[in-house]
């Protein structure tokens, strides 16, 4: 079984196995920080699991369902083996996977990282190993990513870095299904009603932004997004103008961009890129 090391954390890598649904549970999916760039609710502890083990039957090595079976690569594992206990903790995942929002013969790819271990370069480290691995164990044409606009610009910085360039904008609604692209609204409505100071404008703008981008896909009206935000602010924090007119800006702010922000890299670019290295 292929596994190696992370060249600056020194973190293990390894195909996902059902070993990892406790921490991808309690390290990932517990912490609405890391959950929000996932496309989930995971607002309870019974979510949390629920999600993690479909994590592991979309993409574990070791699940009948996954996507081993049909791509040869699926989910891996980041893991913390420092303590030399005999007992790794998971503190992330890198996934490959199919998107019917995507050409085909393209491969998704995604990423979560406890935030503890943010900051030390898991992300584009695990991101060249394994596209190293994806291209010279498939036949794939590209590796893919989808990033929300206007809420993570360092992933857009990292993937540039990475040799990944702007493809085009992908709607959430060719990759999910209502049901899914419901998960993330009441997601991230129950992320506005844990607010409960002024100081919280940063995850309420990042809330209404998501929530606009909804709207322009058709899941709910601009207005009926405004409305549903302010329903969940404290009676103190609704009539707070400053969060008002984060309201307003950032569901229009979302408006203006649906979809994901995709980025390329094809197996050219990443040839290129490895004689040049």
């Amino acid at each position: 079984m292929f596994q190696a090391r992370l060249p600056h954390s020194g973190l293990l890598v390894r195909p996902l196995d059902a070993r990892d649904v406790d921490g991808l549970a309690t390290s990932l999916f517990s912490d609405p920080e890391v959950a929000k760039t996932l496309v989930h609710d995971v607002s309870t502890v019974e979510r949390q699991r629920r999600c993690a083990e479909g994590w592991w039957k979309y993409g574990g090595i070791d699940s009948p369902d996954s996507n081993w079976s049909t791509l040869n690569i699926g989910t891996w594992a980041i893991l913390d083996d420092s303590a030399g206990d005999g007992a790794p903790r998971l503190v992330g995942t890198r996934g490959f996977g199919l998107d019917s929002g995507l050409p085909e013969g393209a491969i998704e790819t995604y990423v979560a990282i406890a935030r503890p271990y943010w900051g030390r370069r898991i992300s584009g480290d695990s991101s060249r190993l394994l596209t190293n691995y994806l291209f010279s164990q498939t036949e794939a044409d590209g590796v893919y990513t989808n990033i929300w606009p206007l809420l993570n610009p360092r992933s857009e910085a990292v993937q540039r870095r990475l040799g990944f360039t702007h493809w085009g904008r992908t709607p959430v609604g060719t990759s999910h299904s209502k049901a899914r692209m419901a998960y993330i609204r009441d997601f991230e409505l129950w992320r506005a009603d844990r607010i409960a100071q002024p100081d919280g404008k940063d995850v309420l703008n990042e809330v209404a932004i998501k929530l606009g981008q909804l709207a322009a896909e058709g899941m709910h009206g601009e207005r009926e997004a405004i409305e549903m935000l302010e329903a969940r602010l404290s009676p103190a924090l609704r009539h707070d103008d400053a969060m008002a007119q984060t309201i307003r800006q950032g569901v229009a702010d979302g408006f203006r961009n649906p979809g994901w922000k995709t980025y390329r890299l094809t197996r050219d670019d990443w040839s290129r890129q490895v004689l040049s290295d």
